[in-house]
């Protein structure tokens, strides 16, 4: 009753080899097309290490990314939609200098914390804009740079003077 037979009796069915060749073509061209388009997000997805950021309250365990080469620091959080909840990029610039930050290609706001070799919290830039090319650093020098969530310090009572205990810091 539904079925119009005069329809698909004219069908040929896709294991003959010409349909069978394009179905495939076309299965792998769409395959191929999804790879290249999400290729930059599987770059996102990096190993974390453990950090824990010490305020006057209480201690926060975060889990970080470290950036500790020029290619690694250049791309930073460049290009990513969210950042979890307590993640975050910890940048390692391997000594004491000034250091300066910018928010191009960034589409979240982020605080900035600049830190000491000893992880002794410097300067807090709360809630840098997305895509901003104005130059976020601290008058002083120091030695990393943490980025989270913007709003973190805030919401954590974070503070200059506050402590972060990781490997890169003297105070292991």
């Amino acid at each position: 009753m539904f079925a119009d037979k005069e329809f698909f009796g004219r069908m040929t069915p896709l294991t003959s080899s010409r349909n069978g060749f394009i179905f495939i073509l076309t299965g792998l061209i769409l395959l191929l097309f999804y790879a290249a388009i999400s290729a930059p997000h599987a770059e996102t997805v990096s190993e974390t290490e453990r950090l824990i950021l010490k305020t006057a309250k209480r201690s926060i365990l975060l889990d970080v990314e470290v950036a500790d080469d020029p290619a690694e620091r250049s791309k930073g959080l460049m290009h990513r939609p969210t950042l979890p909840p307590m993640q975050g990029m910890l940048f390692d610039f391997g000594e004491t200098r000034k250091i300066t930050m910018w928010m191009k290609d960034t589409e979240i706001s982020l605080d900035m914390f600049f830190v000491d070799a000893s992880g002794k919290i410097l300067y807090i830039k709360d809630k840098a804009v997305p895509h901003s090319l104005d130059v976020v650093t601290f008058e002083g020098a120091a030695r990393a740079v943490l980025e989270l969530n913007g709003g973190f310090a805030h919401e954590n009572s974070v503070k200059i003077g506050d402590v972060l205990y990781h490997p890169i810091f003297e105070n292991q």
